[in-house]
């Protein structure tokens, strides 16, 4: 065994190792191991805390296994290493389904799932510290939900529906910081590195506690504690429906403001043939037709599309008016097709008293 892969970590009467000193400078940064973790090497007669571990000294002939280590030690073990079997075979195994199919089967439930395995896990948990209240807090929490619904109508008190319902909510929420407080607990107990964020479990509660449990039966199955239990992967769903929406907020008007200028542009196509009567009559005539049948065209309400309602002549000016499927903004308004003659040429000017300049062609703002 050579210097770099002969370290040993105590604690609480178990030994951990060997490891590296790369291992150990690397966790001692990490805050996982702390100055105070006792340490061991071939060559030594005694367990000493890193704070004076000589490290880069080159190994002695001496016994090749540690001794066992001093009985109770607070610092911990670096996180994923084993745990001892003894303990892991003595732990119960928790609820280990995936968080997120408990949200899931929660959703499609309408909220039935996820009551009951709040149950399922506070059933565990008595398992571990008998003390706990967290089932107790959870049944307490049931009863003012019903209670809740029912007694509002009954008693025509919404107000009183609310507050049970709110009272409901604050129970929950302590039962769930019982579970987290049993969990601490009983890690501690066990030296596992247990780590529960208060306000992500305030936020997400049963959803978060069963992130943790997943992550317990881990460990009870491989004695594994990395990767740790998820957390801002909570967070990062909470954050999605916000992101949606304001997407949502930005791509809806603009699509929406999309769809109305093709309306308006089919208006606009249905009105060329009409603009070309116009121009061929005055051509011919020497002034404009008064309507439709004097420009050769089909009465106005046969000249339609599926957002157009009709299109006029009115002594050369076209009107275009949109009805039947068009959107709202622009239902029941109007765009006028004005001539203007230049020498021999007719020319147009478009533009419109209803429509709103955005929805407008180009050529019509």
């Amino acid at each position: 065994m050579t210097n770099n892969d002969s370290i040993w970590i105590g604690r609480n009467g178990q030994k951990y190792g060997p490891y590296t000193e790369a291992n150990i400078h690397q966790w001692l940064r990490e805050g996982q191991v702390t100055p105070e973790t006792l340490a061991w090497r071939s060559g030594m007669t005694n367990w000493v805390p890193l704070s004076t571990f000589r490290f880069g000294d080159t190994v002695v002939d001496g016994a090749s296994a540690p001794p066992p280590p001093p009985p109770f030690q607070s610092a911990g073990a670096p996180y994923g290493a084993s745990a001892p079997q003894g303990d892991r075979a003595s732990f119960p195994r928790p609820p280990s389904m995936h968080w997120f199919l408990v949200f899931l089967l929660g959703l499609m439930t309408i909220g039935i799932f996820t009551w009951v395995w709040m149950f399922v896990q506070s059933s565990w948990v008595k398992k571990i510290d008998r003390s706990s209240s967290a089932r107790e807090l959870f049944v307490a929490g049931v009863v003012l939900t019903i209670v809740g619904a029912f007694a509002g109508p009954a008693f025509k008190a919404p107000m009183l529906g609310g507050l049970l319902t709110i009272a409901a909510c604050i129970v929950v929420i302590v039962g769930c910081f019982s579970v987290a407080r049993s969990l601490r607990e009983e890690g501690a107990r066990r030296g596992l590195p247990v780590e529960i964020s208060g306000i992500t479990l305030f936020f997400f509660q049963v959803f978060y506690l069963q992130g943790q449990f997943t992550w317990l039966a881990r460990w009870k199955d491989t004695g594994q504690t990395v990767p740790k239990a998820p957390t801002g992967v909570f967070w990062l769903l909470m954050i999605f429906p916000f992101v949606l929406g304001i997407l949502a907020a930005i791509a809806i008007p603009a699509y929406n403001s999309y769809l109305t200028r093709v309306q308006v542009s089919e208006g606009v196509v249905l009105a060329d043939r009409a603009k070309t009567a116009v121009a061929e009559f005055y051509t011919s005539h020497g002034q404009m037709p008064v309507n439709n049948v004097a420009a050769g065209l089909a009465l106005p309400d046969d000249i339609r599309g599926k957002y157009t309602a009709s299109v006029t002549v009115d002594n050369g000016t076209i009107v275009v008016i949109y009805a039947n499927d068009a959107n709202r903004n622009i239902h029941n308004d109007s765009l006028r097709l004005t001539p203007w003659v230049s020498g021999s040429q007719v020319n147009w000017r478009c533009g419109s008293d209803d429509i709103q300049k955005q929805y407008l062609p180009a050529s019509c703002r």
